[in-house]
């Protein structure tokens, strides 16, 4: 096991390995992106190894496990267990050890996501906001609901939706939506970019720039 974590890189680290954590697991797994849990609850051993998940038992607000998970090398880290206070300890241990690290928390109590922010998250989830607002959309819209779950979460072949970065030796830096061509030359479709923050629908004479998020499917 230490020898197969020690061959991580770019990977990600999920703390907690309940209902969420392993929902999560799953979906990471459906993208090719390599994991590793840190569980503490040394009875889901068997289950993780089941699963063939690479993972180790241990506490995550501690260093030294994080330092064993490789978060050195990690891309980035979701924090899932159900506890408020321990996943704000965690991602303040994490930030501390890799600055760079893009960290994904759970919380319970809405009023925790500000605290959550300024301990290092970048981004915080309410898994029972989230719901509730999943519910309310498959009744107001189920169609579009539908399709977005197709393409976003049952990594359907015919569609899918995907975030790329425009690299500083893209052949795109300097072209316009229009010149580069990009729907007729790959079947790939820009529905949207984000630009210093900001986000919107790029015309034709949009020009691409170095750092550009697309959105495309």
């Amino acid at each position: 096991m230490m020898r197969s974590i020690e061959n991580l890189e770019n990977h990600v680290i999920v703390s907690g390995y309940g209902r969420v954590g392993q929902s999560a697991v799953a979906s990471l797994q459906n993208s090719k992106r390599q994991v590793i849990v840190i569980e503490k609850d040394a009875g889901k051993a068997g289950e993780l190894q089941a699963n063939d998940i690479i993972y180790l038992v241990g506490d995550a607000t501690k260093d030294e496990v994080l330092q064993q998970a490789g978060i050195d090398r990690a891309w980035g880290m979701l924090v899932c267990t159900g506890d408020d206070s321990r996943n704000l300890f965690i991602v303040l241990s994490a930030r501390a050890l890799n600055n760079n690290l893009y960290i994904v928390t759970r919380s319970v109590d809405a009023e925790n996501e500000r605290k959550m922010r300024r301990a290092g998250a970048n981004r915080v989830v309410s898994p029972y906001q989230i719901g509730g607002q999943h519910m309310a959309n498959i009744v107001i819209r189920p169609h579009v609901t539908d399709f977005f779950d197709v393409v976003t979460l049952d990594g359907g072949i015919e569609l899918g939706v995907e975030e790329l970065v425009v690299s500083q030796s893209s052949l795109l830096v300097g072209k316009t939506v229009g010149e580069a061509n990009i729907r007729q030359e790959t079947g790939v479709s820009i529905i949207a970019m984000l630009r210093e923050n900001r986000s919107y629908i790029p015309k034709a004479h949009t020009l691409l720039q170095a750092g550009d998020e697309l959105i495309v499917v």
